[in-house]
Order: C-alpha cells, then sequence, then structure tokens
C-alpha cells in the first residue's frame, strides 16, 4: 500500500484543512464567554469590570488576529484554508451579536 502522506481519521481531517488549533479554541472560547456574561456571580458592576468584560475583550481580540492571519492563509495558500476562515468568522459574528444582547 503506498503512503500518500495524509493520516487518516479526525486527526487528519482537522490538519488536512488547517483546523487543529482554531476549531478548540473557538469551541471552548464561545461558550465561556457566554457563560461569564449570562451567569450573575460574573456580571459587571455599572463601575467595576468583572470576568465578563475580560473575557469577552480577550476572546474579541484574539479572534480578531486569528481571523486576519486566517484570511491572509486563504488569500495566498488557497482553499484548504476556507474552514478555519469559516470558523472564525462565525466566531466574530456570535461575539458581535453578543455585544447587542449584552447591553
Amino acid at each position: 500500500m503506498m503512503n500518500t502522506g495524509r493520516s487518516g481519521g479526525r486527526d487528519g481531517f482537522l490538519k488536512r484543512h488547517h483546523v487543529a488549533f482554531v476549531l478548540p479554541y473557538q469551541a471552548v472560547a464561545i461558550p465561556v464567554v457566554l457563560v461569564t456574561t449570562f451567569a450573575s456571580p460574573f456580571r459587571s458592576g455599572p463601575c467595576t469590570p468583572n470576568l465578563d468584560v475580560f473575557a469577552y475583550l480577550l476572546d474579541s481580540i484574539v479572534t480578531i488576529v486569528m481571523l486576519g492571519i486566517s484570511t491572509i492563509k486563504l488569500i495566498f495558500k488557497g482553499r484548504p484554508h476556507l474552514l478555519a476562515f469559516v470558523i472564525n468568522a462565525i466566531a466574530l459574528g456570535i461575539l458581535i451579536l453578543l455585544n447587542f444582547v449584552r447591553r
């Protein structure tokens, strides 16, 4: 049997589509932001930012950077980076919508 250089299974899919870091990060970060935003112990007061603001800002910055990197890779390296771009774009869309729901 000839080795094609691609590993099978789920790990092979993630590596082939360049989402081995993007998908696990967004799968953890978005629920953490949702929990800290809507759980009352983490809510900020009128004058004191709390864990909800910190988690939202940190995840927003990281997601914007990851989306920028995904965009550059999609432009210069092509279609294999499309899935990472879509995941980051959806995560940024969720964060933007969450900003309007928080108020």
